[in-house]
């Protein structure tokens, strides 16, 4: 009995040690959430999808977080990887198809979702004593409605919804869907004479979800 009990304890030793002793990783697999090709502006680290590999045992998913300019990286093994959407987790719909991927390398891939909304055509400028900002709002998805709009000034291009990381704020609740929308807050609010940079950007709070649409993070200063 101690005989077999032994060689049971060494084979589970054995399969332990083996599955600490994988190399490191070495490629990277890279993509870009996107609707109709073009990159989908977010709340950096506040979207993740859960990645999967075939034919591995630690097989529970790895979670890929996407940073505000719709980008997310993740270092892997080569391999056959599956990318699947979490629902509600993002200001799309939940009908996203998973993504196939092979990794050889460093790889690139593309998620294409359908957005609720998409804000385009922005334009945020710093012109005297004030930030102008401009964008229009265009519905692509049904089953959702615009509950508020806002744009954000701060020092660092990393800007959300969060107190923490704007200097002055300025928000709508009668959002013009299908139309433009501006913005405009004063110097004195931001205390721009003291800062050497300035970064903004507009983003859009969808009813039912705690997620947001953004657009891209513009240097104004």
């Amino acid at each position: 009995m101690k005989k077999v009990f032994a060689i049971i304890l060494a084979s589970l030793l054995f399969a332990a040690c083996s599955l600490d002793n994988y190399d490191a990783p070495t490629s990277f697999l890279t993509g870009t959430v996107t609707y109709d090709g073009n990159p989908l502006y977010l709340d950096g680290g506040a979207v993740t999808f859960n990645l999967y590999q075939d034919g591995y045992e630690k097989n529970g998913p790895i979670t890929v977080s996407v940073a505000s300019d719709g980008t997310f990286s993740a270092l892997v093994y080569d391999g056959t990887y599956h990318l699947y959407n979490i629902e509600n987790n993002g200001p799309w719909t939940n009908d996203v198809a998973p993504v196939d991927i092979e990794v050889k390398g460093n790889t690139e891939c593309k998620v294409e979702v359908t957005p609720y909304f998409v804000l385009e055509n922005a334009s945020i400028v710093l012109a005297g004593d004030e930030v102008k900002g401009l964008c229009s709002i265009r519905q692509v998805a049904e089953g959702k409605t615009a509950k508020q709009i806002f744009m954000v000034v701060g020092k660092t291009p990393f800007l959300n919804d969060q107190s923490y990381s704007y200097l002055a704020r300025k928000t709508s609740t009668s959002v013009k869907v299908g139309g433009s929308q501006t913005f405009s807050i004063a110097t004195e609010d931001i205390e721009a004479s003291a800062s050497d940079y300035l970064y903004a950007r507009i983003g859009l709070e969808i009813n039912g979800l705690n997620k947001f649409i953004y657009t891209e993070t513009i240097r104004i200063k």
